[in-house]
This record gives structure tokens, sequence and C-alpha cells, in this order.
């Protein structure tokens, strides 16, 4: 098994008025024998594509 990269250090947020900080929660874990194509790490979408922080 292996954990593949990601395009996002932090995977979670409990909202800009939070006082917890994003963390790195979510992780994609792969048996070794499945080949993937060539790729730049799994894409994390969402909050984390907002520009301004009180958006996130």
């Amino acid at each position: 098994m292996r954990v593949l990269d990601k395009n996002a250090d932090a995977t979670w947020s409990n909202g800009s008025g939070s006082d917890l900080k994003p963390s790195n929660l979510d992780h994609v874990v792969a048996a070794n024998q499945i080949e993937f194509k060539k790729f730049n790490g799994v894409d994390v979408r969402g909050w984390v594509e907002e520009e301004t922080e009180s958006k996130k």
C-alpha cells in the first residue's frame, strides 16, 4: 500500500471563523499493484481553491 501525493497540504477546514487551523486529514491510499498514469497528485478541490480566507 502507498499514500498518493495531493496537490494541497490541507484537506480539511472548520471554516474561516474557527480557531482550528486547516489540517491534512484526508489521504488516498492505493495498493502497490495498481498502476496509475503519470499525474501530479490527487486533485483536491472545493474550499482549498477559494482565493480569500473568509471564503475558505
